[in-house]
């Protein structure tokens, strides 16, 4: 750089009095034009695009209702609904009672089979 230290710091001070005196200032990062990742030639655009198909439409995504006939309920286990329809799930969850998720179940599972390692290393 051209500039001496003395300079610099003239520079520097004679900025931030701009500053205060034009009030709060907002700052801008180049023209704020976004920039695309690849740049297309002029001439390759409408050659040999293929038509895509148009997106499905929220309701097409939604799954379908249905009753569930052959399926088992995860929280009592009788056929006939899933857990979210289950009448004794939702009786429990109007009354407050916690019902144990699968990862509970798993950690359970876990706790006694090391139990159980336990108890037959010490036999």
């Amino acid at each position: 750089m051209d500039k001496s230290l003395p300079e610099l710091l003239a520079m520097l001070r004679t900025a931030e009095q701009n500053l205060k005196s034009k009030g709060k200032s907002i700052l801008m990062i180049g023209n704020g034009k976004r920039q695309n990742k690849r740049p297309t030639k002029q001439s390759d655009k409408g050659k040999g695009k293929e038509v895509s198909k148009p997106k499905p439409t929220a309701p097409a995504l939604k799954p379908t209702g249905g009753i569930a006939k052959e399926d088992t309920c995860f929280h009592c286990g009788k056929t006939g609904h899933w857990k979210r329809n289950c009448p004794k799930y939702l009786e429990d969850n109007k009354n407050g009672v916690e019902t144990s998720t699968s990862v509970e179940i798993w950690k359970k599972v876990k706790l006694t089979y090391e139990l159980a390692i336990e108890q037959r290393l010490l036999l």
